[in-house]
């Protein structure tokens, strides 16, 4: 119950900051990408995405098959229905962790192909990245060069979950480089304004 709950508060609060994105409120900076880019990006992410799923599918392969060995060592005639349910168990999360990313990149395919930037979040492909509810904090942002230009946004994860950095790379097209420039100092003025304030209540 408390998990679903806290879900829900997520899911709501996720709403509202997409709503308030398109609604171009706070607005930093907007800028449309060709299909060859934006695929490009959904693929990188996809890739990064299979990564993550394959290391929590070698946790999860690891605990299963040690509780499978388990049930069958200390039960070796009832133990094997037992066994069995969990080789179907490991099966489904090999299905759930090749199949998920996928059905994922498809969803932001069809996503508009643009990246927008406001105080709060950004929006990029299909894709939706908060940082600023009171839990996590805006670290900092900065073009950052490369093969393709990239305005890079630092936060920090909400305390629950160990305050973890964390970041996003928005791709940045030629043409866009101005409007990324003007988002990262506003971003970079967000974060100096948020830092002065803590300081100032301490």
């Amino acid at each position: 119950m408390l998990a679903a709950s806290v879900a829900a508060a997520i899911a709501w609060r996720r709403a509202r900051t997409a709503e308030r994105l398109l609604a171009g409120r706070n607005v930093l900076a907007r800028w449309a990408y060709a299909p060859a880019e934006a695929a490009a990006y959904l693929d990188s992410l996809l890739a990064e995405e299979r990564r993550a799923c394959r290391r929590l599918l070698r946790i999860a392969g690891v605990l299963v098959a040690a509780a499978s060995i388990l049930s069958v060592t200390l039960d070796p005639r009832g133990g094997r229905p037992t066994h069995l349910a969990f080789l179907g168990l490991l099966l489904a999360l090999v299905v759930a962790t090749e199949g998920a990313p996928r059905l994922l990149r498809a969803q932001r395919g069809k996503a508009a192909a643009e990246a927008v930037v406001s105080s709060e979040a950004a929006y990029v492909a299909g894709t939706l990245t908060s940082w600023a509810p009171s839990d996590k904090r805006l670290r900092g942002a900065t073009l950052v060069p490369g093969e393709v230009l990239a305005l890079r946004i630092a936060y920090s994860a909400s305390a629950w979950s160990g305050g973890a950095e964390l970041g996003l790379s928005v791709p940045v097209p030629p043409g866009a480089e101005p409007a990324a420039a003007s988002a990262a100092r506003a971003l970079q003025g967000e974060r100096d304004r948020a830092s002065a304030h803590r300081a100032h209540s301490i």
